[in-house]
């Protein structure tokens, strides 16, 4: 058996895109975790129209990952946090922030 490491090629999916990461949602089940990640807008018209903000909240993609690939994701964003709180201070989250409920997000 070989004990040399793959080439790996990296090329860009046709649909590729940045994702303006407003929140998530999902959870665990047997054999996986999920997370569906949403971006929000402020509509302009329909704030004029009301007064009030009106928040767009539009779902982008789903996240399938297995119960490995979930900890070692998880493993290097608390690295990145780490490394980041490390070299500009510690991000302070507002108190009482928290996820929205699953139940608060259906559509």
């Amino acid at each position: 058996m070989s004990t040399k490491q793959p080439k790996i090629i990296v090329s860009k999916d046709q649909n590729y895109q940045t994702i303006n990461l407003g929140g998530a949602i999902g959870g665990y089940r047997p054999g996986f975790f999920e997370m569906i990640i949403y971006s929000e807008e402020l509509e302009p018209e329909e704030t004029m129209k009301t007064g009030s903000p009106t928040i767009k909240r539009v779902f982008k993609c789903r996240i399938v990952a297995d119960p490995i690939q979930a900890k070692i994701f998880y493993t290097w964003l608390k690295n990145q946090i780490e490394g980041y709180e490390k070299t500009f201070g510690e991000i302070k989250v507002p108190k009482g922030a928290k996820p929205p409920s699953p139940t608060s997000m259906l559509v």
